[in-house]
């Protein structure tokens, strides 16, 4: 029974993550995992069209030598109300500041306050909603 069972659940060719995917949806035996393995590696027809997905590797940032001198910036949502998060790169110490508004001349405002209040940055690494190098 169990040879059909791999042969059903391998009959798409969807490769060997999603049929144990799907096996372990509807199915389990001591060693399903690697009878799945088995047969979709031994496969002509998903060795032929198999994706060559190499990873992309991570692209670090360097570590900064002082506090607020890399910060990270994202506006958020929450309860209807705006926020400003403020992230500093040296000690992931996070800021969070409410905002009146969602404008250029608020946000601005914001940072100025943050940045005299705790020291001078030098380049702001943002999430899509602003861009600026200082």
């Amino acid at each position: 029974m169990q040879p059909d069972m791999l042969k059903q659940i391998h009959s798409s060719h969807l490769g060997i993550e999603k049929c144990k995917r799907h096996a372990r949806d509807v199915l389990f035996w001591p060693g399903m995992g690697v009878g799945i393995e088995d047969i979709v590696t031994s496969c002509m027809i998903c060795s032929t069209y198999q994706r060559n997905n190499t990873k992309e590797p991570l692209l670090s940032h360097p570590a900064p030598s002082r506090p607020w001198k890399k910060v990270g910036a994202d506006l958020c949502e929450f309860s209807g109300r705006h926020f400003l998060i403020l992230v500093d790169y040296y000690s992931n110490f996070i800021e969070v500041d409410c905002l009146r508004e969602i404008n250029s001349d608020q946000i601005i405002k914001m940072l100025v306050f943050t940045a005299t209040k705790w020291y001078q940055w030098r380049c702001i690494f943002h999430a899509m909603c602003f861009a600026k190098c200082l």
